[in-house]
């Protein structure tokens, strides 16, 4: 799994996360959106093989459907948590949300 690469494109920085709660952010994402952060994050696809395996899009258009969701799921943990975007400096907070080590 690429959940490391997810963390990093959430926070900065690369770092653990929790697939429960990788799985439950994901299931929030529109469609197209959820299943781009998937193929990339979890199986790890490259853009182009998202782009295929979606029905011929643009690694382009597949890496946008990937940032774009990875964009909504930062906004929703700063709603849920209360978190001001951009996070700088409570990236440490995020990753320890994301990595599932909140106690």
């Amino acid at each position: 799994m690429s959940l490391e690469l997810f963390v990093e494109h959430l926070t900065g920085e690369a770092g653990p996360a929790d697939e429960e709660l990788f799985n439950l952010l994901v299931s929030t994402l529109p469609a197209r959106r959820r299943e781009a952060v998937l193929l990339h994050f979890r199986d790890g696809l490259t853009y182009k093989a998202v782009g295929e395996q979606m029905g011929g899009i643009t690694a382009t258009r597949a890496m946008q459907l990937a940032e774009r969701g990875v964009r909504d799921i930062r906004e929703r943990i700063a709603m849920d948590t209360g978190l001001s975007l951009p996070f700088d400096n409570r990236s440490e907070t995020l990753r320890t949300i994301i990595a599932g080590t909140v106690e």
